[in-house]
C-alpha cells in the first residue's frame, strides 16, 4: 500500500503517551505493510518508537497550541504519500486496522476525488448518502454520507484519512491554527476569513465561504462504523476499520468519560505496571 501512510501527531509533553499508542499498534498491525510516522514539535525524551520513522520538526512549543499548523505543514512536506490515516497519539487501537477496508477508502478517495474521510460516523438524518458505485469496492451500501460543511466537527482531529495535498493546502491558510480549533473547524478560508456564529453545533456558514473546493465524507452511523468504541458501541462484534481508545482527556488518564473506558483503561496501565508513581507517567494521573 504504497499511496498511503500512518501519521501519529504528538508534542514534546505527550511522547511517552505516543510510545503507549505505538506499542499497541505494532502488536496488532505486525504486518500491516504501511509507512509509518510519528509527528512532533519536538522529542526530549529518549524512546523507542520502533519502526515508526520520528519527524522532529523543532517546533517551539506553545501553551495554546498554535504549533499544530506549523508541525503539520513541516511533516506533510516530508511524507511522500499521496494519503496519511491521521492519528493523536492518545488514540490506543485494541483491535488490527482491517487493511482492506482501509485501502477500500483510499481507493474510493482517489477515484472520486475525496479529499478528507472523517472515520466518526453520524446519523443526522438530513445528512445527504454519497452517491457512487459501492458494490465497485465491495462496501456496504451508503456507508459514507456528504460531510456537512457547517458542522463543529467537521474537521474532527479524531482519526481521518486525508489527502496529503489537500490538508497542507487547508493548513498553509491556517498556519497559525491550535489543535483544539482544527478540532472544532474554527479555519480560515482562503479568503482569510473566520466563521464565529454558530447554531448549535452548526457555524453560519455563507454560500461562498468554503474556497477550497474540497470534498468531505464521514462514515454513516451503524454498530459496524462506530470506531470510538467505548463511547459509541459495544466493544464486541465486528467492526468496519479498527476500534480503539483515548487514553488522554485534558492532559489526563481519560478514566471519567465512560465506565467501559475505565475498565479498559485501569487494566490496560496495571498490565504496563504504569502507576502515578511512574517517572513517565506521573503528571498523566
Amino acid at each position: 500500500m504504497n499511496n498511503l501512510s500512518i501519521l501519529y501527531y504528538t508534542s514534546e509533553n505527550h511522547a511517552p503517551i505516543a510510545k503507549l499508542s505505538i506499542d499497541e499498534f505494532n502488536k496488532l498491525n505486525q504486518n500491516i505493510g504501511i509507512k509509518k510516522y510519528l509527528v512532533s514539535n519536538e522529542i526530549k525524551h529518549n524512546l523507542d518508537f520502533l519502526d515508526f520513522q520520528l519527524i522532529n520538526t523543532s517546533t517551539p512549543y506553545c501553551g495554546g497550541g498554535t504549533h499544530f499548523g506549523e508541525v503539520m505543514i513541516k511533516a506533510l512536506s516530508i511524507i511522500d504519500t499521496d494519503y496519511v490515516l491521521f492519528m493523536l497519539d492518545d488514540y490506543t487501537l485494541f483491535t488490527e486496522i482491517k487493511k482492506e477496508n482501509l485501502e477500500k477508502i483510499v481507493s474510493v478517495m482517489s477515484d472520486e476525488k475525496i479529499d478528507h474521510v472523517s472515520l466518526m460516523s453520524y446519523n443526522f438524518t438530513n445528512w445527504s448518502n454519497y452517491e457512487m458505485d459501492y458494490s465497485k469496492y465491495n462496501l456496504p451500501q451508503n456507508i459514507f454520507l456528504n460531510l456537512n460543511t457547517s458542522y463543529r466537527y467537521m474537521l474532527s482531529v479524531q482519526p481521518s484519512v486525508w489527502n496529503r495535498k489537500s490538508l497542507i493546502k487547508l493548513l498553509q491558510s491556517n498556519n497559525k491554527v491550535a489543535l483544539h480549533h482544527f478540532d472544532t473547524s474554527y479555519v480560515k478560508n482562503m479568503k482569510g476569513e473566520l466563521r464565529h456564529n454558530m447554531d448549535g453545533d452548526f457555524y453560519e456558514t455563507k454560500n461562498d465561504f468554503w474556497d477550497y473546493d474540497f470534498k468531505h465524507l464521514c462514515l454513516n452511523k451503524t454498530s459496524y462504523t462506530s470506531n470510538y468504541a467505548f463511547d459509541e458501541r459495544n466493544v464486541d462484534g465486528d467492526y468496519f476499520l479498527f476500534l480503539y481508545s483515548e487514553i488522554i482527556r485534558f492532559g489526563k488518564f481519560n478514566f471519567n468519560t465512560h465506565h467501559n473506558n475505565r475498565f479498559f483503561l485501569e487494566k490496560f496501565l496495571n498490565e504496563k505496571n504504569i502507576t502515578s508513581q511512574h517517572p513517565l507517567y506521573y503528571r498523566y494521573f
